[in-house]
């Protein structure tokens, strides 16, 4: 019947959920669950039944197995693990490795769950029981550390049962704290050295030619310039790391062009002008790269461009 259905490929919620009503009602687990996790399945994942029927449905039957798989694709993994220790252990423990190892709380909490069942359901041999759980311990993939199961057990049991696994797991402490020491005399290490470089940038010193003293805006050489009445410049001028070499007065032409706050670059006084000039290349620098949505002609000049006299 399922195969039926899945062949038909009706997608109507109502027939899904009357098929998943007769399944339920088998008293065999196998074909609700294979309809569960596969039939009733579209081919992105999405179930064509009504999950939240489906589960009150498994619950009031008592189809536990049902009950966790509809939980654990609902992602509600704390009560898919509650349920799931009552039935199977394996069972509880592949509902908590379903987890996404993102989320390494929601993992480890759910193994917690896992690890105090495992204790607490045979105390009559605590020599054995310890042993079970330290064993289980390395199922987890160091998710769970010594110190996070000792709470599960009586006060008064020896520490000489757990001697091995809190002498492996100070060792792991140990190569922790040895990876991060060494993480940190990296950082310093690049601390420095970014010092370092800090220092070097601000005594920086460009060399050029005479021939290379040439502005890059307007190309006459700028040591001809002539003094320029509107900022009092003289024969000032900027030379950048990228041996780009600029008149004072094509500079502010320039980056008027590319700032939006032209105004107030003009307002500004001559000594803050001159750090703001000197800040970077106008054809290197971030400015030119952010004017690459600015339009080339601004907006009306092509219409007057197109007009008749």
């Amino acid at each position: 019947v399922v195969v039926g259905f899945g062949r038909m490929g009706t997608k109507d919620i109502r027939i899904h959920n009357l098929l998943l009503s007769f399944l339920s009602e088998e008293e065999e687990e196998g074909p609700l669950l294979k309809y569960l996790t596969s039939e009733g399945l579209s081919p992105s994942g999405e179930p064509y039944y009504d999950a939240k029927f489906a589960l009150r449905r498994c619950m009031k039957l008592r189809k536990l197995r049902a009950t966790i798989q509809l939980y654990t694709m609902m992602h509600l993994y704390e009560e898919a693990v509650n349920n799931a220790l009552h039935v199977d252990l394996e069972l509880a423990k592949s509902v908590a490795e379903s987890v996404a190892e993102e989320d390494q709380l929601l993992r480890k909490k759910l193994w917690l769950v896992i690890a105090q069942h495992v204790i607490e359901q045979d105390k009559s041999d605590k020599g054995e029981n310890i042993r079970k759980a330290i064993a289980f311990r390395k199922e987890t993939d160091s998710l769970l550390k010594v110190e996070d199961i000792l709470p599960f057990f009586p006060n008064f049991v020896l520490i000489d049962d757990f001697k091995d696994a809190i002498i492996q797991s100070l060792e792991e402490y140990n190569t922790q704290i040895e990876d991060l020491r060494t993480e940190m005399d990296e950082i310093t290490q690049g601390t420095e050295a970014l010092r370092r470089d800090i220092a070097a940038v601000s005594s920086r010193t460009v060399r050029v030619t005479h021939d290379e003293l040439l502005c890059a805006k307007c190309g006459t050489g700028v040591a001809a310039q002539a003094a320029d009445s509107a900022f009092g410049a003289g024969g000032e001028y900027f030379v950048f790391p990228c041996r780009h070499v600029f008149k004072r007065a094509c500079l502010v032409d320039i980056l008027c062009g590319l700032s939006s706050a032209k105004q107030q670059l003009l307002d500004k006084s001559y000594a803050d002008l001159g750090e703001i000039l000197g800040q970077e290349c106008p054809y290197c620098g971030d400015l030119m790269i952010k004017s690459i949505s600015k339009p080339f002609i601004e907006e009306g000049e092509e219409v007057d461009s197109w007009r008749l006299n």
